[in-house]
């Protein structure tokens, strides 16, 4: 279970092999590499090209599969896989908890368990949700709209408490930070956010991400001149103008605004103006300021 010790034993395996082998002569070693990358890419071609109705057949072979041996750990990843591609996720998250418990607890389908409970959660949220909006006149709406405020309440307490026990195993992981970090923002706890986002900030992949939301955390706790030094670093560190881009921009100009600073929004949000017309409110805001 020690990740440091699985990732160098993989690695000496493979330099064994290499000596072994003698595949680190000219073209040898380039070959295999390049075979492997290929496979991997028509792997993943072949996996897209599937066809709901291939899927289902898919799944019907490897469930018999499982049936004739439900410890094999490489037919329950294959099978929750496929659950998952047909959209079957309470299925697909049953096979990857089996097979989590399989694997020895393999961080890889921890991850993956954590996301699909997220996912199975917010989807039964989204349906109550769908039917509280859809059903306004129903006898027993108050009974409805109750029960939907406990279910988000439990589920975002249920992450919190799995992000933080994640986060005590692997204290220096810095997507799990952020995890903890994004959940305890959604939870409108941003004090306590905002020291796992700084930590997750130290991630080059997460920090444009980060300082977003460390922007809206201090913007939300009235920080402003704090939140606007977030959006700034994040807007400088981007150089090409997309979808990120627009967001911060997008964030500091309403920060602006709110402290008073009407030039310097509206000059944030002619940037977005200046390449997307129809990005949310920019126009309207934008033009009534002439």
């Amino acid at each position: 279970t020690d990740l440091t010790a699985s990732k160098k034993f993989k690695d000496a395996t493979a330099r064994a092999s290499i000596i072994s082998q003698n595949l680190d002569s000219e073209g040898g070693l380039r070959d295999i590499l390049k075979s492997g990358d290929d496979a991997k890419k028509l792997e993943q071609e072949s996996r897209a090209a599937m066809t709901p109705d291939m899927l289902k057949a898919q799944a019907e072979r490897l469930a018999a599969d499982y049936a004739a041996d439900n410890q094999n750990l490489d037919v329950t990843k294959k099978l929750a896989d496929t659950y998952e591609q047909l959209d079957e996720h309470e299925t697909a998250l049953s096979f990857y908890e089996w097979a989590y418990h399989l694997s020895e607890k393999d961080p890889s389908l921890e991850k993956k368990v954590s996301a699909l409970k997220e996912k199975v959660g917010r989807a039964k949220v989204a349906e109550l949700r769908a039917f509280i909006e859809t059903n306004p006149e129903h006898p027993e709406i108050d009974k409805y709209q109750a029960q939907l405020s406990e279910m988000k309440a439990m589920q975002m307490a249920g992450l919190i408490a799995e992000s933080e026990a994640r986060v005590d195993k692997n204290p220096t992981d810095n997507e799990l930070r952020y995890e903890l970090g994004s959940r305890l923002f959604e939870a409108d706890r941003f004090r306590d956010a905002i020291k796992h986002l700084q930590m997750a900030k130290r991630s080059p992949s997460l920090r444009i991400k980060v300082m977003n939301m460390l922007g809206q955390c201090m913007s939300e706790m009235n920080m402003n001149d704090l939140a606007a030094a977030q959006y700034e670093e994040a807007i400088n560190e981007l150089k090409g103008m997309d979808d990120t881009k627009k967001l911060l921009l997008y964030n500091l100009g309403l920060l602006y605004d709110k402290m008073e600073r009407k030039a310097d929004s509206i000059e944030a949000l002619k940037q977005i103006y200046a390449v997307d017309y129809e990005y949310r409110d920019v126009a309207e805001r934008v033009e009534s300021s002439y």
